[in-house]
């Protein structure tokens, strides 16, 4: 486990059926009441694959901060 800070993205209508989850952020220091906190849980994929058509796709939701990369 490691600690960064960053934007965290939330997807709305994500599929965990669908997608292997390779990065999943743990929620058990956030203020779950928080207004702009709008999915549950442990339920907050940054990283993840899944096959679209005849392939796969990668996505990553970190790195909005500049410091993420140094």
């Amino acid at each position: 486990m490691f600690t960064f800070r960053d934007e965290f993205i939330q997807v709305k209508d994500f599929s965990w059926e669908q997608s292997r989850v390779l990065m999943n952020l743990d929620t058990s220091k956030f203020d779950m009441a928080n207004a702009n906190v709008r999915r549950g849980a442990n339920d907050m994929p940054q990283t993840w694959a899944r096959m679209h058509g005849k392939g796969s796709v990668f996505v990553s939701g970190i790195g909005h901060d500049a410091g993420t990369w140094d």
